[in-house]
């Protein structure tokens, strides 16, 4: 996670798995078909702002 100052966090690896582990296969292979390549792997970069948690009515 990069928060808004620059700082980075290590997601845990296991949260990490969790969350790549969420996005639907069917997802990957439309952007496959799409663009006619092979994924091989999947990244996802958080941007957080260092203030704290995020607002619960924001949701």
């Amino acid at each position: 996670i990069q928060l808004d100052d620059g700082s980075v966090l290590d997601v845990p690896e296991q949260l990490g798995e969790e969350i790549l582990a969420a996005v639907p296969r069917e997802a990957i292979e439309r952007l496959e078909s799409q663009f006619g390549v092979n994924i091989r792997y999947l990244s996802i970069q958080l941007f957080a702002d260092a203030s704290g948690a995020a607002d619960e009515t924001s949701t």
